[in-house]
This record gives structure tokens, C-alpha cells and sequence, in this order.
């Protein structure tokens, strides 16, 4: 018989897998696609994730080492490493964009699990589809985000396919291949640790299922005994761990780094469970609820002794146990840590859906009367438990559809009480469609339906978050790399966090000038919990202790307190200058404020202080206070402004030099001047304050006066 050319067979090999090569050309697209709408983000916007994942890869790249701010840190192994590459590009922007597209890219090949999982349970043409709706996820805008959440969604996918396959046809390379998707899923984010727990979970859920369909007791022990391999170095691992732990002298809990401290917390069991709905019920609502009515439906059909595959019944399995385990993970965190419905921890469990879905289109819309009367009304019952006036809020990040849903209300004139209506109408049109409508008509307007709905709910979260990105951009100032463009990449510059403080601003220079190399605290923190050199100011002199390392030659700081030094180049935004100093050692600061706002206005307290002076000299210290800023209703004031020496240890005054006393009213201004000696520390307090949102207007803080301080050295 005559070979056909290589072309022939080429082509005819394409025709026979067209449906992988449209995936491979899915993942091209939606990773190139994905990486150019990213471009929308100016910024890292997420406290303090992406700070943190991104300055493992700066060190990881510069020294090998997972360290930051020189501070061992696992929160993630391998998804920093995948970042680090950037960091080798030569401007911040570059390496901005190309961890942007890693992400992205990353993200982007969600569809191949997915692709080879369905093809396991359906036609070539129905896993091309679940491959599409996977990519309409709204949570895809997680890829212009630098955190693990873009890599961990498709390793998760690939290890639930691969326990999957292991429990189908248990062989040894099947299991050895689970083990290392779950390590690998581990290895990017520690909340796939509980990934452990389905494997076990599964291997019951699969029993059953299996014993429904008629297998025989005989035939399942051997399937058992085939999953040995698997006990064995789970138990074995486990072992080896607690040993490992106990010579160390070290808490189990240990190994899990930073998120230690949960695996001591305790857990309420019915509190955990509330919770757990709540997200299941969220999770209903990011997948349109009929794949979750699928899912049910499946699961009924399986375990009422349907005819199913091998293959299929796996899937329940895995779907099953995973859902139990990310959905109590969840709830538990939420009932002890921070009580809000995160999809952010969830959305992972979508894919698996939506496999469902199709698996369930698949196979005709099978529909079981009293399955799928509880197919329906489960979904439904669900979103009930959900107050959406609690959590339908805006907050893309920890809540991408909740987010979406609140963006949607705002154009309802009955704002969330309407949208409670427009859900249950929605819920009411997919009851209709999938348990009673002519399935040729549902069988076209699901996967459209559903289509539409997740392409709707991607746009909010992505523009919310891309504005968001913003105001963070605009907090490193108009030229954000200003201290790497004044004095190059390899010059080391220490942070000088003074009072009052801009935690945003001391983020975002840091992660746009590579050459920020430690954080000293003098006092405000940071709205993250992050590793900081805690250090002091001695009164007397202003100098700081620890002194900063050999090499570290320069220093930022708040341009408004005169440090001692020369001006190198200023940056940072117009509420918060920052100024780049080179360093007259040993290194001290000249003045630190307190308690004021970056647009002048201070609450009930507020306080400045002048350390030193050349040739141990007077200065004059200047208080500028008012509220020539408020026009509103007068509430007037009762201002007290002491002048003295702060102690050595607390900065508390010791003594008193001056007291100031007067009545600000709205519309006025005055001046107050002392003349000291250094060290010196003013204190302003006012009482009462009032709200400005007491009035009708959004500012919701509580006011004293505006405020500013000044000093200069007293002419002799």
C-alpha cells in the first residue's frame, strides 16, 4: 500500500485533532491577549501580596536566596521563581510588564487540564467547550496581578485531573504523577495542602460510587490494594516529617511558614460549617448555579446506580472531595481570622464546574425527576443564605462577582434590595432552562447563557482593579524609578519610615527602585505586618541606632523633616515628598511629625519634634493652625499646644518649656511661635473634633484643625 506524503498525513492528522490544536491556539491567544489588557495595570495594587511575592523574586534574582528585606520567607517557592527572570530586564517598567505576562501566561494554560480532563469524560467538541468557558472565568483577571493565584489555578485543576487518573486506573505512574501535581500545586500556594486530604476523601467517594454501579466487592479491594504506593508515602511522608520536627525541637505547624499560626487556631465546627456555605453559595453564583445544579444532578444519577464510566465517576469523586476540603478550608478561615465570603480562596473549585456542565451536556441533559428537583433548589436555597447587603460589596480582589453584582445594582434604582430580585429571576430562567425547557433550545442557550454571564461579570473586577492601580501608581510619585534614575542599580538605599508615615508610598518606592535595600522603622509601621528594622531616635542628637550596614550610602526620606545630609534627588507623590540623601554619618534625622494627615489635617492629637541643631543652637518653631478649610457649621475648638523636652527612652515630655492655649473656629487662622532649644517636642491637641459626614459630606474622619509645622535655626 502506497504511503500517503508527509503532508498528506500531516493534514490528516490536524483533522483528526483539531480540538488540540484549537486549544493550543486558546492558550496562545488568551495568554497574549491577557497580557496585553494587563497593560492596564499601572501598579501593583494587592497589601501586601504582591509586595511581598515580588521581593522574593527581586532577591531571588539578585542573590538566589528566598529572603525579604533580608528576612527568610515561604510564603510561595515556585511561583516567585517563575517572577525572578524579570527582575533581570534593565528598567522597573520592563520587569513590571514581564511578570505581568509570566502571570498571564501562567493563567492561560488552565484550558489544557481542563482540555485533557474533559476528554477522559466526553467527545473531542464538548472538552473544546469546557477549554472556553474555563477562559471566560472572571477570576482570569487574577493574571495582571502578581500573586500565586494565576499559577495555582491551573496547577490545582491539573492535580485534581491527575488524582483523577490515578483513581481510575491506579498504576504506579499514575499515583507518582498525582503526588507530584499536588507537590507541585503545594509548592506555589500552601493552600494546596489540603489537596493531601481529597486524595483519601476521593478514594471513599469513588468506592461508593462504584459500588453503586455494580462493581463487585472483589474487584474493588483490588482496585484498593492497587492505591498502595500511595499510603504508603503518604503515611510515610508523614512520618518522616514528625520525626524530622521533633529533632528539631520545632512545631509541627512550623512547616507551613507563615501561615503557622492557623494550624493552632481553633476551629468552631458550626461556625466553620456556616461559613463554608456561605462560600458555596458565592461559588453557585461566580459559575451562574446551573453547573452547580450539574454537579448535583450527576452526583445523583451516580449514586442512584446510573450507568457511568470509570472516568466519570472518578471526576464526582475528585470534584466531591475537593469541594469538601477547599470549602471547609475556607469556612474555618473565615470563622476565625476575617468573616467575609473570599473568592478569591474558592474560585479554584470553578473549573471543575464547569467541566460538570458540559459533562451533563454531554450526556443529553439527563433529568431525573427528584434529582433534579433538588438539583435545582439547592443552588437556590444557597444564595438565600447570603446577605448581599453584608457582602455584595465592592472589593474586586477578595470578591470578584460579589463585586460585580454590586456594580450591577448601582444602575437598579432599587440598588441592592432590586438586585436580590434580578438574581432570583436569573436563578428562576436557569431552573427553567435546565429542568424543563426543550433540550435542543437548552442545550444552545445554557452554554451561551452562561457564556454571556461570566463575560458580564469579568468587566467590573478587571476595571475596578485596573483603576485601583492607578491611585497606587500615583503613590510612588510622578517618575516612580526616581532612585534608581539618580543614582543607578547598584547603589544601596535605606528607607527612613519617620512619622507620620505613607505605607503605600514606602510600598510602591520600594518595589520601583530595586536599590531599596532595608526599612527602617522610626515609628508609624506599615499597614502590612512586614520585616522592618526596628530603630531609634536618640533625642538629644536625632542620630538613629542601629547605624545602617557598610555600603549603604544613601537614604529617603520625608522631604518636609530636615534630614542631615546631601540632597541627592527628590521623588515621591505631592501628599507625601519624599528626598534621596547621601549620608553624613552617622546617620541622623532632624525633625519627625505626627497625627497629620497628608492633606494637612489632623484629628485630636498631633506632634512634632526637632532633634539637634548645629552648634547646639536655638531654633524657632513655628505652628501653623487653623480651619481656614471649613466653611460648614462652626464647631469650635479648644486648642492646647505645649512646647517641651521629650524623654530620652519614650519621647514623652520630661518638662515643659510653654503652653499655648486658644479657640479655633471655622474659617480662621493663626500662628504660633516658640523659641527652643533642642530637643525639643510640640504637641497640639484639640477637643472636640467634629465629622465633616456630620454634615452631609463623605469625609468620614474625625477633625481637629489643619496644621503645619516648621523650625529654623533662631538668629542670634
Amino acid at each position: 500500500m502506497r504511503r500517503l506524503p508527509a503532508p498528506a498525513q500531516a493534514g490528516r492528522w490536524a483533522r483528526g485533532h483539531w480540538t488540540g490544536l484549537a486549544v493550543s491556539v486558546l492558550v496562545v491567544a488568551a495568554a497574549t491577549i491577557r497580557t496585553l489588557l494587563d497593560r492596564r495595570f499601572e501598579a501593583p495594587v494587592v497589601l501586601c501580596d504582591e509586595f511581598i511575592y515580588t521581593g522574593l523574586a527581586r532577591n531571588l534574582a539578585a542573590h538566589g536566596r528566598y529572603l525579604f528585606r533580608g528576612a527568610p520567607e515561604h510564603q510561595s517557592y515556585l511561583y516567585p521563581l517563575l517572577l525572578a527572570p524579570a527582575w533581570f530586564a534593565h528598567s522597573m517598567a520592563t520587569t513590571y510588564g514581564l511578570a505581568k505576562g509570566i502571570t498571564a501566561s501562567a493563567m492561560a494554560l488552565t484550558p489544557i487540564p481542563v482540555y485533557l480532563w474533559a476528554c477522559r469524560l466526553m467527545t473531542p467538541i464538548h472538552a473544546l467547550l469546557a477549554a472556553v468557558l474555563a477562559l471566560l472565568l472572571p477570576a482570569f483577571f487574577y493574571s495582571g496581578v502578581l500573586m500565586t493565584e494565576g499559577a495555582f489555578l491551573p496547577a490545582f485543576v491539573l492535580a485534581g485531573f491527575a488524582i483523577a487518573v490515578a483513581l481510575e486506573h491506579p498504576t504506579l505512574f499514575h499515583q507518582l504523577a498525582a503526588l507530584a501535581a499536588i507537590v507541585l500545586a503545594v509548592s506555589i500556594r500552601v493552600q494546596g495542602i489540603v489537596l493531601f486530604l481529597v486524595i483519601p476523601t476521593a478514594v471513599v467517594a469513588k468506592v461508593v460510587l462504584d459500588l453503586r454501579a455494580g462493581d463487585s466487592r472483589d474487584s474493588l479491594l483490588a482496585a484498593l490494594r492497587r492505591l498502595w504506593p500511595t499510603a504508603v508515602i503518604l503515611a510515610g511522608g508523614l512520618v518522616v516529617y514528625v520525626v524530622y520536627k521533633q529533632i528539631r525541637g520545632a512545631p509541627l505547624a512550623t512547616g507551613l511558614g507563615s501561615y503557622q499560626d492557623l494550624a493552632r487556631t481553633h476551629y468552631p465546627l458550626a461556625e466553620t460549617a456556616r461559613w463554608a456555605v456561605k462560600h458555596l453559595a458565592e461559588l453557585g453564583l461566580a459559575v451562574g448555579l446551573v453547573p452547580v445544579s450539574a454537579l448535583i444532578a450527576l452526583l445523583w444519577l451516580g449514586l442512584r446506580g446510573a450507568a457511568t464510566t470509570n472516568a466519570e465517576r472518578a471526576f464526582l469523586a475528585v470534584v466531591s472531595a475537593s469541594m469538601l476540603w477547599v470549602l471547609v478550608e475556607v469556612g474555618g478561615f473565615a470563622a476565625t481570622v476575617t468573616p467575609f465570603v473570599f473568592e478569591r480562596y474558592t474560585f479554584y473549585l470553578a473549573p471543575l464546574l464547569l467541566i460538570a456542565f458540559v459533562v451533563w451536556l454531554a450526556r443529553g441533559l439527563p433529568r431525573p425527576l427528584v434529582g433534579t428537583a433538588v438539583a435545582v433548589a439547592v443552588p437556590a436555597l444557597l444564595v438565600r443564605t447570603l446577605n448581599f447587603n453584608a457582602f455584595v460589596v465592592p472589593d474586586p480582589v477578595n470578591g470578584i462577582t460579589l463585586d460585580s453584582l454590586f456594580k450591577f445594582s448601582l444602575h437598579l434604582p432599587g440598588a441592592l434590595e432590586e438586585l436580590k430580585w434580578v438574581v432570583a429571576a436569573g436563578a428562576l430562567l436557569g431552573a427553567f432552562l435546565f429542568a424543563i425547557c426543550a433540550r435542543p433550545v437548552a442545550r444552545v442557550a445554557l452554554p451561551l447563557l452562561l457564556s454571556a454571564y461570566l463575560i458580564a461579570a469579568s468587566k467590573p473586577a478587571f476595571d475596578d482593579t485596573a483603576g485601583a492601580s492607578v491611585s497606587t501608581r500615583h503613590a510612588a510619585g510622578p517618575d516612580s524609578s526616581w532612585v534608581e534614575k539618580a543614582i543607578g542599580r547598584s547603589k544601596r538605599v535605606l528607607y527612613l519610615n519617620t512619622p507620620p508615615g505613607a505605607s503605600v508610598t514606602l510600598l510602591e518606592t520600594e518595589f520601583w527602585n530595586r536599590n531599596v535595600s532595608g526599612i527602617y522603622n522610626l515609628g508609624p509601621g506599615e499597614i502590612c505586618n512586614l520585616p522592618e528594622t526596628s530603630s531609634t531616635i536618640n533625642v538629644d542628637t536625632g542620630r538613629i541606632d542601629p547605624p545602617p550596614a557598610r555600603g549603604v550610602d544613601y537614604a529617603i526620606a520625608d522631604s518636609r523633616s530636615r534630614f542631615p545630609g546631601d540632597l541627592v534627588a527628590s521623588g515621591g507623590p505631592n501628599e507625601y515628598p519624599l528626598a534621596l540623601y547621601r549620608i553624613r554619618r552617622p546617620l541622623r534625622v532632624g525633625s519627625t511629625t505626627e497625627g497629620v494627615a497628608s492633606d494637612g489635617w489632623m484629628g485630636e492629637n498631633a506632634a512634632f519634634s526637632v532633634f539637634g541643631s548645629p552648634g547646639d543652637r536655638s531654633v524657632r518653631v513655628t505652628v501653623g493652625l487653623g480651619r481656614a478649610g471649613w466653611g460648614g457649621t462652626d464647631v469650635p475648638g479648644h486648642v492646647r499646644i505645649v512646647a517641651g523636652k521629650p524623654a530620652a527612652a519614650t519621647g514623652k515630655l520630661v518638662k515643659v518649656y510653654d503652653v499655648r492655649r486658644w479657640v479655633v473656629h471655622s474659617l480662621t487662622q493663626r500662628t504660633f511661635e516658640f523659641d527652643v532649644r533642642p530637643p525639643v517636642r510640640v504637641e497640639v491637641h484639640i477637643h472636640p473634633t467634629f465629622s465633616p459626614s456630620e454634615f452631609g459630606l463623605a469625609d468620614t474622619r474625625q477633625l481637629g484643625a489643619q496644621v503645619s509645622f516648621a523650625y529654623a535655626l533662631h538668629k542670634r
